[in-house]
């Protein structure tokens, strides 16, 4: 489950970020939204808050808000996936 986690969350991240960087917030929800579901399912609680953080910033049409929060995201994206294989590894 972890593997497909990280390989899906991959994409939706990379779609967030390509969305981002042209503008468009419905890109960016959908996406946004998908990897909320996703990281709750694994226990990224507090990354799946900031996914829901993106989604409703672009719901609002608040790119520029939408943009800075994606930037913290695709950092925190990257704690998750390194977490989760620590956890992974240790189990």
């Amino acid at each position: 489950m972890l593997g497909l986690y990280s390989s899906s969350s991959l994409a939706l991240t990379d779609a967030i970020r390509t969305a981002a960087q042209s503008n468009d917030a419905e890109s960016i929800r959908q996406a946004a939204h998908a990897l909320k579901s996703s990281s709750a399912n694994v226990g990224a609680m507090a990354f799946a808050e900031l996914c829901k953080d993106v989604e409703v910033a672009a719901a609002q049409g608040k790119l520029d808000h939408a943009r800075v929060l994606v930037e913290g995201l695709l950092a925190e994206h990257k704690k998750v996936l390194q977490a989760l294989d620590a956890q992974n590894i240790a189990a």
